[in-house]
């Protein structure tokens, strides 16, 4: 199994920038024991870009909830179920404290792509104080063994 493992990992074929392609599962889609969850994994936009190339936020809240489903997953194969949680990127929540300068913003939105039912920008004045505050809470969950709150 070693060598045919190694055979088959030379040929992941990532994308040009280095992602790796995952299925609603974060499953490779060639390879089912491979899988992939947040920075890792390549995400199309979907809507056209313009002249400045950009990629799509995968870390924080986003990173988080495909982990989560990746580990659902490992575990449901470990038990013998064949039925997989699926959840598209775009279909994430999205809860997000963005840096705006000295200042930020926190998004809220039903999904992290349009179309969205609702979405929420709440601008905050008091420098960064929120985004140190989440960051601080999911490091501690992290840590603590909460993974589910969150």
């Amino acid at each position: 199994m070693g060598v045919d493992f190694v055979k088959q990992s030379e040929d992941l074929e990532p994308t040009a920038t280095g992602y790796l392609q995952v299925k609603d599962s974060y499953q490779h889609p060639k390879y089912p024991f491979i899988w992939a969850a947040g920075i890792a994994v390549d995400v199309k936009p979907p809507f056209a870009q313009g002249k400045v190339p950009f990629g799509v936020p995968k870390t924080g809240f986003p990173a988080d909830e495909a982990g989560k489903v990746v580990a659902e997953n490992i575990i449901r194969l470990s038990h013998g179920q064949t039925e997989l949680v699926h959840k598209a990127f775009g279909q994430i929540p999205g809860l997000c404290i963005m840096d705006a300068g000295k200042k930020e913003v926190l998004l809220i939105s039903n999904h992290l792509f349009k179309p969205r039912q609702f979405a929420i920008l709440i601008p905050n004045v008091f420098f960064d104080v929120g985004k140190r505050l989440f960051e601080t809470y999911f490091l501690w969950k992290t840590r603590n063994g909460y993974s589910y709150l969150p």
